[in-house]
């Protein structure tokens, strides 16, 4: 329908429809700029009118002449996102003349990008513990299937340490303190999660039994270590390896159950 308006009338209808217009001349540079556009560039259109692709670069606007996807443009209020279309209008002498389409879609811009932050916020929720930032059970577990299924094709090595702590003090100081324990002491490769029960979890790959037992006495040592004068730390820990047939929460199981009795379990290597 306004693809071959004369141009005045097309600028009156956007003017009241709230539409951005650029009408370009044959040589690329912009005829006309509507009061709309010019307010939504913080700008006036006499600013803009017999301006080229560079210079419009120079003033930080040259994706005005490449419409498609939502640009960004600056202005001294928040940031506006525009959407443009090409169209043609006629020009001096019924000559066709380039034109530029614009929208101002920020709403919805911005609805996208505070659902997608919602998103990563709520998928990070799902698999991280929000106090101590580490692995939850459910992270545990899909991250940890991976390994397993390595153990179960390649008969790798792979093991687990649960820290069980308790503390007549500030636990979720404790929790916090002991998570960063955690971080500093173990491989890059390493997984390490806390559990609902608030149990500390590490999956060791390529660690079999006897060097998971190691780890585990050091890690409770070191945690010991993080008791205040006065308010006491009581720490089990227990370890599981894979074994055939395992599958994550096996592995976890074992682990929690020799932390329950205070002993290594698992301390010999694992039959394949």
């Amino acid at each position: 329908m306004l693809d071959r308006l004369p141009t005045a009338q097309v600028r009156r209808l956007l003017e009241d429809a709230h539409l951005g217009l650029l009408v370009l001349d044959t040589q690329g540079r912009i005829g006309e700029c509507n009061q709309v556009l010019a307010r939504w560039l913080d700008t006036e259109p006499a600013a803009l009118e017999g301006r080229d692709r560079e210079a419009l670069a120079g003033l930080g606007l040259a994706a005005l002449l490449e419409p498609g996807h939502p640009l960004a443009v600056p202005g001294s209020g928040p940031t506006r996102y525009l959407q443009g279309c090409r169209l043609t209008v006629e020009g001096p002498e019924s000559r066709p003349r380039e034109a530029l389409l614009y929208r101002d879609v920020t709403e919805v811009v911005t609805l996208r990008e505070e659902n997608e932050a919602l998103r990563c916020a709520l998928a990070a929720q799902a698999t991280s513990d929000p106090i101590t930032g580490l692995l939850n059970h459910r992270g545990l577990m899909l991250a940890l299937e991976p390994q397993v299924a390595r153990s179960r094709r390649y008969g790798s090595a792979l093991s687990m340490a649960l820290v069980r702590v308790d503390t007549d003090g500030d636990a979720g100081k404790l929790q916090l303190a002991v998570a960063r324990l955690l971080r500093d002491q173990l491989r890059w490769a390493d997984l390490v999660a806390v559990t609902q029960a608030g149990d500390f979890v590490a999956a060791l790959p390529e660690t079999d039994a006897g060097d998971a037992a190691a780890l585990a006495a050091k890690l409770a040592a070191r945690v010991q270590e993080l008791a205040v004068e006065g308010t006491p730390i009581r720490v089990r820990y227990g370890v599981s390896s894979w074994r055939r047939g395992d599958h994550a929460p096996t592995l976890l199981a074992r682990a929690a159950q020799a932390a329950q009795v205070g002993q290594v379990a698992d301390t010999a290597p694992a039959a394949l």
